[in-house]
């Protein structure tokens, strides 16, 4: 008569990686930008320019 061993399988434990931590590295800036850029200015004044000459022509077209 042969004796036989069950063998208990062996799995390996799957740890997961808690998604705090990368959460917080890449955490947003709260910063506010102040200083408008380059293009924003031009539009800016390009539109402010325009309205100008715009009731500038409403004016002496009326005389």
């Amino acid at each position: 008569m042969v004796k036989t061993v069950a063998k208990t399988a062996k799995t390996k434990e799957v740890v997961k990686k808690s998604t705090a931590s990368r959460a917080r590295a890449s955490k947003q800036s709260t910063k506010v930008d102040y200083y408008p850029n380059r293009m924003t200015v031009a539009i800016s004044a390009l539109a402010g320019t325009l309205l100008v000459l715009l009731a500038l022509i409403a004016v002496l077209g009326s005389r």
